[in-house]
C-alpha cells in the first residue's frame, strides 16, 4: 500500500468514528460539542467521625462516565465510581477531623469527556458528638482523714468516634491525692490531665481518683470540678447540659472529745495547794479546731500556777486555749490552787459544764464527759496530834 492509500484509509477510519447529526459531531455516540457534561455533589449534612460509612453522592452526566472524587480530609483521599442513571455513589470513605480543614471537610468531584472536564466542590461538617461526662463520688460526707473516690465516666453516644480526647480535673484544695485507676489512657495527678485518646461510638471510659480528706476541713464543702473536655470533634450543644462536671463533698463537722478532771488531794487542809488535772482526748473523727475549755480555780481556792501540754492558760479569761487537737491526740492542763482560809469543813466542787467547751466542731457524744471533781477541806478540830511520852503514845486531850 502506497502513502496515498494509507492516508485515505486513515481518513476513512476517522470518518467512521464521527458521524453527523445536524451541526453536532459525536464520538462513540456522545455529543462532543453540544451534549450536557456535569457533576454536582450532594454531601450529607455531616460526616460521622472515624467511621468508614460515608458515601459521596451526587448527580452527573453523561452516562457511564467515571466520576473522580478527591479530598485531603478523607481516607482514602481519592475514589472513583461510574455515573449511572444520572447519579453517582462513591464510597465508603472515612472522615475524622484530622485533615487540613478539620471539622469542615472539603470535597472535590470531576467528570471528563475527551478534553472537557466539569468539576464541583462542596463542604460539609464532622458530626457533633453526644458525649456524656459524669462525675460521682463514693462518699459525699467523709470525715477528716478518710478516703473517698471520685469517678469520672465518659460515654460516647455518637454519631462517630471521638479522637484525641483529653480531660482536665485538678484536685481541689482540702484533699490529697492517694491513687487512681484509668480504664484507658494516662492520668497525671499534678496537672489533673487525663489523656484518653479515642473513644469509639457506644463505648465509655472511666477514671477513679482516690483522695484523702485533709485535717482542718471539717464543716466545709469541697467541690471537685472537671474544667476542660477536649477532642477533635464538636460537643453537641443540645446534649451538653446533661453533663455532670461538679461533685461536692461535705466534710463531717463532728468529733468526740473525752474530758476528765482529777484532783490530787480530796481532803486537803486550809493553806494547802492542790492540783487539778483536766485531760481531753479527741476520739475523732474530725480534728478539733479553735478548741478552748473554760475553767478556773473554784471558789474557796486561789490560783497559784498552771502547766499545759498543749496551748496555754489565760488567767484573765479563765480559759485553756488549746487551738487544734488532732483526731487521736490528747492534752492536759494542771491548775495549782491554794485552799483559802476559812474553808475548813467545806466541800469545794470544781466543774466544767458542757457550754464551757468551745470548738468549731459539734461534740457528738457528751456521755464521756466527767468534768466535775470535789474535795472536802479538813476541819482543824478533827486533826489528831500524837505525842510520845516515855515509850507510850497519848492522844492530844488525853
Amino acid at each position: 500500500m502506497n502513502s496515498t492509500a494509507i492516508k485515505l484509509f486513515v481518513i476513512l477510519i476517522i470518518n467512521s468514528l464521527f458521524f453527523s447529526c445536524g451541526d453536532n459531531r459525536h464520538l462513540f455516540g456522545y455529543d462532543t460539542e453540544g451534549s450536557e457534561v456535569f457533576v454536582d455533589l450532594n454531601l450529607p449534612s455531616c460526616f460521622e467521625s472515624g467511621k468508614n460509612n460515608s458515601v459521596i453522592t451526587g448527580t452527573c452526566s453523561p452516562e457511564a462516565q467515571i466520576v473522580e472524587v478527591e479530598s485531603l480530609d478523607m481516607s482514602p483521599s481519592t475514589i472513583s465510581c461510574p455515573c449511572i442513571g444520572g447519579t453517582f455513589s462513591c464510597g465508603p470513605v472515612t472522615f475524622d477531623a484530622s485533615g487540613p480543614n478539620g471539622l469542615f471537610p472539603i470535597v472535590d468531584s470531576a467528570i471528563t469527556v475527551q478534553s472537557r472536564t466539569e468539576i464541583d466542590q462542596d463542604s460539609s461538617t464532622i458530626c457533633a458528638l453526644d458525649l456524656l461526662v459524669q462525675k460521682t463520688v463514693s462518699n459525699s460526707m467523709p470525715d477528716e482523714g478518710e478516703d473517698t473516690t471520685f469517678q469520672i465516666k465518659v460515654t460516647n453516644n455518637g454519631p462517630g468516634h471521638a479522637t484525641n480526647m483529653d480531660l482536665e480535673d485538678i484536685l481541689p484544695v482540702g484533699v490529697t491525692y492517694v491513687s487512681h485507676i484509668a480504664s484507658q489512657g494516662s492520668y497525671t495527678p499534678s496537672s489533673g490531665l487525663w489523656m484518653i485518646g479515642t473513644v469509639n461510638e457506644s463505648t465509655n471510659v472511666t477514671l477513679d481518683i482516690t483522695v484523702n480528706v485533709n485535717s482542718g476541713t471539717s464543716g466545709s464543702t469541697i467541690i471537685n470540678e472537671i474544667t476542660k473536655v477536649r477532642m477533635d470533634q464538636e460537643h453537641d450543644t443540645e446534649t451538653i447540659d446533661n453533663d455532670d462536671l461538679f461533685e461536692p463533698i461535705f466534710i463531717d463537722n463532728q468529733t468526740d472529745l473525752e474530758i476528765t478532771k482529777l484532783v490530787n488531794d480530796s481532803t486537803p487542809i486550809e493553806g494547802e495547794i492542790v492540783t487539778y488535772t483536766i485531760s481531753v482526748n479527741n476520739l475523732g473523727p474530725a480534728d478539733a479546731t479553735n478548741l478552748k475549755i473554760e475553767d478556773a480555780c473554784p471558789v474557796g481556792t486561789t490560783f497559784q500556777g498552771d502547766s499545759a501540754t498543749l496551748g496555754s492558760y489565760n488567767l484573765a479569761d479563765e480559759d485553756w486555749v488549746i487551738g487544734t487537737l488532732l483526731s487521736g491526740a490528747s492534752a492536759s492542763l494542771k491548775l495549782d490552787c491554794k485552799i483559802d482560809l476559812g474553808t475548813a469543813g467545806d466541800t469545794i466542787i470544781n466543774e466544767i459544764k458542757d457550754d464551757d467547751l468551745i470548738m468549731d466542731q459539734l461534740d457528738n457524744n457528751l456521755s464521756n464527759h466527767e468534768p466535775s471533781v470535789s474535795l472536802t477541806v479538813k476541819d482543824e478540830a478533827d486533826l489528831v496530834t500524837f505525842k510520845e511520852f516515855g515509850g507510850s503514845t497519848v492522844n492530844e486531850g488525853d
